[in-house]
């Protein structure tokens, strides 16, 4: 005679349920772990206490702001005089055409047509 096949709801209780024995052996079930770490609401609290970081030292005062890293570096801007326009060379390669070189401008205007 074969077994049936559990159902999911079924699988997933049996699952539920082994996970919460195994957690409870470890003592981290949600009810031990509220006796044992929680606050008199059942809430948990945490394991640690938050270190103590007023340090007192002989050290000079220090105003816990952070200062830059030094001077900013100059961007380079464009002013608009050496570029002419932008020309198409092929289907998507776009270049720049500069006023000093007029005869790039018409090659790459005889380039798309032959």
């Amino acid at each position: 005679m074969t077994q049936r096949k559990l159902s999911k709801k079924e699988r997933l209780k049996a699952a539920t349920d082994q996970h919460e024995s195994w957690l409870s052996s470890r003592g981290l079930s949600d009810s031990q772990l509220k006796t044992k770490l929680g606050n008199k609401y059942g809430r948990r609290i945490g394991i640690n206490d938050l270190p103590d970081l007023s340090v007192k030292s002989n050290l000079p005062y220090t105003s816990g702001k952070v200062c830059e890293n030094g001077a900013q570096k100059p961007t380079s801007v464009y002013t608009g005089v050496e570029i002419m326009g932008i020309g198409l060379m092929h289907k998507s390669n776009y270049v720049p055409v500069r006023r000093d070189h007029k005869q790039s401008a018409i090659d790459l205007a005889t380039m798309r047509r032959n």
